[in-house]
C-alpha cells in the first residue's frame, strides 16, 4: 500500500476519533447527566470508522435524538452533511409538504 494511502487512513482515523469524542462530550450532560445511550452507540461506531453503521443508528433512533435539537443538528452537520435524505432534512420536507415554496 503506498505511503499516501496510509497517511490518509491515519488522518481519517484521527478525524473519526476527534468527532466521536466531541459527540460523546456533547451528549454527556443530557438526560439528567446520564447521557443518551443511542448517541453513545453512534459515537462508538464512528470511532471505529463504521460511518454507515453510525448513520443507521442515528436514523433508527431519530425519535430519541430529536428530543435533543442541539445534538440532532450536530449530527446533521457532522454525520449526514450533504445527504439530502438525512432525518432532519426529511422532516423539513414533510413539514413543508403541500405548502407553497415561498411561504
Amino acid at each position: 500500500m503506498p505511503c499516501e494511502y496510509l497517511f490518509m487512513s491515519f488522518e481519517r482515523k484521527n478525524d473519526n476519533e476527534r468527532l466521536s469524542s466531541e459527540l460523546l462530550a456533547l451528549q454527556k450532560g443530557e438526560n439528567n447527566g446520564r447521557g443518551i445511550p443511542c448517541v453513545e452507540d453512534i459515537a462508538q461506531y464512528w470511532k471505529m470508522g463504521e460511518i454507515e453503521s453510525a448513520r443507521q443508528i442515528a436514523w433508527t433512533d431519530n425519535d430519541k435524538i430529536r428530543n435533543y435539537p442541539d445534538l440532532q443538528q450536530w449530527l446533521e452537520d457532522n454525520l449526514f452533511g450533504l445527504d439530502i435524505d438525512s432525518p432532519l432534512k426529511l422532516h423539513g420536507r414533510i413539514e413543508n409538504w403541500g405548502k407553497p415554496e415561498n411561504a
